[in-house]
């Protein structure tokens, strides 16, 4: 009996790498030794262009960047360590502002210094953006679909927080600017006049930059925002800067376009509420309500605080790019897709970097589900022998049969009676996380609700007294299962295919009338064994990953939504598009699986099959295969039978079959009539 498919042997990660992942991240990294050469380099220059009065200024721009924190607690995913990068990145454009201001001195030195000032101050806010410009263009295959509104007015406010320390010490080293408010991120008012300064003014033009990605399906709303808080900020410094060298009425024209300084402030507050409200909407509506995605209790499953802090930001990550998955056009929306996908799985492992490595290394075309890294409980030389796992006495374990993500399946046997079992064992590893036993007890409540002759049957649950690991014990069924077959015979005759999925079909209809979904429907877990007349039955096995749905007005709300059956939410291969996207799921997730099976049936291999298994899903999440006629026009498959399986297939879940027992008699109505429409009168299948 195969309850679950034998997993390819992990590639062994290099001992060097395993040494440095169990330790994390060091002091001395070359990341973090840049960062501290960086602060340093900042603070000497500092102090040589101004002496140590720019620590005050330092520090109080530190002080708003961290109040700017402390107010989007609940919404940004901007972390501590990228705002001081940001930071000292706004200092490095200081430099860059100074050769453009020699550059701009030298060409319109004839205009007097006010339109030189309005030029810089134009120049400038151009300039400190373009870290954030470039992190936009380049990193847009993850980082940017990880970011709220919120953590782009924070990444302005921290470039202009950097910019502003530097920016009168490094450009008028000689001038008596150095009391001026520019300096400081301050909002004060100053002879009538409302002085922002750059954090404020990086901040708004950020802001706009934020609104324009978060609404870049609407073109022309994204191009608005985008430019009014660019122009805003630009307005507000070009006035600020041409009323300190001028008081005429240009002064006067741009001081009222700006409504003395008010007119940016008062956007400035107003985007940063808009942020906080539209972000923590996001948070509240985008976030898959599954048990995997709520924070564990106690640290359970995590490493320290720190690594909660971590769990917490990428569930904020996995809302914001579900948002912009959901939003973004065509040519984007595949990276979104696939930043979704990684955050999710990587929150299923509990950031685990053992197997946050695996899911993202390729994986072998045997199994692209990925083994957790358990031990071979009972072979040989593993401390966990079949002696040590202290079953009740009347059950029996006599050898491995297969591995599955979190546990293993023995062949068994009752002492008493001499009935064969298969004994299904929770790794001592798991067995200690109280979210790992609830998995193993969801299977079994899942199974023991049904009672169909094609599902295999539980007899028993329990945990072992001395070293408290669960346990199934099922019947232990002969035969090989679908996947075996196939490998074996490189499909399936028409005859036997109707015969099988027939079988398949009505037990899942009969699951699924009782709120369970399986959720992981692949060939391994379709068993076939003989009737004493020769024909194939089919029992279908392996519910550890089954979803307990609940009707309205039931409780539900406990029952566990997803779970950790290797490292990812069930196999890549045969994973409907929700799924791979972690987003709700309902039966018609098992339709689209039961459809990739069949699709494999018939021609010989998967419907999509990427290089990973990320790849895979993603081809899933964007990409239809091709149909079965043109996959294999030689063995001119049937116009009814194409229909039948491509309808299955279909990337959204309206468009599929609505329930298994829509779907068994589009396949009854098939085998009836193949040539023609599946939604003809159905009839008996023999």
């Amino acid at each position: 009996m195969t309850e679950a498919a034998t997993p390819a042997p992990a590639k062994p990660t290099p001992p060097k790498k395993a040494q440095a992942e169990k330790q994390g991240v060091k002091p001395w990294s070359v990341r973090l030794l840049f960062i501290y050469m960086g602060v340093g380099f900042f603070v000497f220059m500092a102090w040589w262009q101004v002496g140590p009065n720019i620590l005050s200024a330092i520090a109080f721009n530190l002080a708003v960047l961290g109040v700017l924190a402390i107010l989007s607690t609940f919404t940004r995913t901007l972390v501590l360590r990228r705002m001081l990068s940001l930071f000292l990145w706004g200092a490095f454009m200081t430099g860059v502002a100074v050769l453009a201001s020699r550059i701009i001195v030298k060409a319109f030195a004839f205009t007097g210094s006010g339109i030189i000032e309005i030029i810089m101050a134009v120049l400038e806010e151009g300039i400190k953006l373009l870290p954030l410009i470039v992190l936009l263009i380049a990193g847009r295959k993850f980082s940017t679909f990880t970011m709220g509104m919120t953590d782009f007015i924070l990444a302005g406010a921290a470039l202009g927080a950097g910019f502003s320390c530097l920016e009168y010490a490094a450009a008028h080293p000689h001038s008596a600017a150095y009391g001026q408010l520019a300096w400081l991120p301050t909002a004060e008012i100053l002879n009538g006049r409302m002085v922002s300064g750059h954090l404020i003014w990086s901040s708004l033009a950020a802001a706009g930059i934020g609104f324009g990605f978060f609404f870049k399906t609407n073109v022309k709303v994204a191009a608005i925002g985008a430019i009014i808080g660019l122009s805003v900020s630009m307005l507000d410094h070009a006035a600020f800067s041409y009323s300190q060298v001028s008081g005429d009425w240009l002064s006067s024209i741009l001081n009222f376009c700006a409504l003395n300084g008010y007119l940016a402030f008062g956007l400035w507050v107003a985007s940063l509420l808009i942020a906080l409200i539209v972000d923590l909407r996001i948070l509240l509506k985008a976030v898959p309500q599954f048990s995997e995605f709520k924070v564990p209790k106690g640290l359970e499953g995590l490493d320290g605080l720190m690594a909660m802090w971590d769990f917490i930001i990428d569930r904020r990550r996995l809302a914001y790019s579900l948002h912009h998955y959901a939003n973004a056009p065509e040519t984007l929306r595949k990276d979104a897709a696939v930043t979704s996908s990684l955050l999710a799985q990587t929150l299923i492992n509990f950031h685990i970097p053992e197997r946050r490595l695996r899911t993202l290394d390729a994986m072998t075309r045997e199994d692209l589900t990925l083994v957790s890294g358990i031990n071979d409980m009972g072979r040989g030389g593993d401390p966990d022998s079949l002696d040590e796992i202290d079953l009740p006495e009347h059950y029996k374990l006599i050898s491995p049969l297969s591995e599955g993500g979190m546990g293993i399946i023995y062949s068994g046997e009752h002492v008493h009676t001499g009935q064969k079992l298969a004994i299904k064992l929770l790794h001592p590893t798991f067995a200690r996380q109280a979210t790992a036993v609830e998995r193993f007890k969801q299977e079994a409540k899942a199974v023991g609700s049904l009672m169909h002759p094609n599902l295999v049957s539980i007899t028993d649950f329990g945990i072992t007294e001395r070293r408290r690991i669960p346990y199934l014990i099922m019947e232990l069924i002969p035969g090989i299962n679908l996947e075996q077959l196939l490998k074996s015979e490189h499909g399936m005759p028409p005859q036997r295919f109707f015969s099988v999925f027939d079988q398949v079909l009505d037990a899942l209809s009969h699951a699924h009338k009782r709120m369970v979904i399986h959720r992981d429907m692949k060939p391994s877990n379709i068993l076939l064994t003989q009737t004493d007349d020769g024909r194939d039955f089919v029992k279908i096995v392996d519910f550890g990953i089954a979803k307990m749905m609940s009707g309205e007005g039931e409780e539900g709300g406990n029952t566990q939504e997803l779970t950790r059956t290797g490292d990812l939410i069930g196999s890549p291969l045969y994973m409907s598009p929700e799924q791979g996207l972690g987003t709700k799921l309902d039966a018609r997730s098992d339709i689209y699986s039961v459809g990739c099976v069949m699709y494999e049936c018939i021609i010989g291999k998967p419907p999509l099959m990427g290089a990973t298994a990320v790849q895979t899903i993603m081809m899933h999440v964007n990409e239809s295969p091709q149909s079965l006629r043109a996959a294999r026009p030689e063995l001119n498959i049937p116009a009814g039978i194409d229909n039948f399986v491509m309808k299955a297939l279909s990337k959204n879940p309206n468009h599929r079959y609505q329930t298994m027992d829509e779907m068994r008699e589009a396949l009854h109505n098939v085998r009836a009539n193949p040539h023609g429409s599946s939604n003809a009168a159905p009839q008996q299948v023999q």
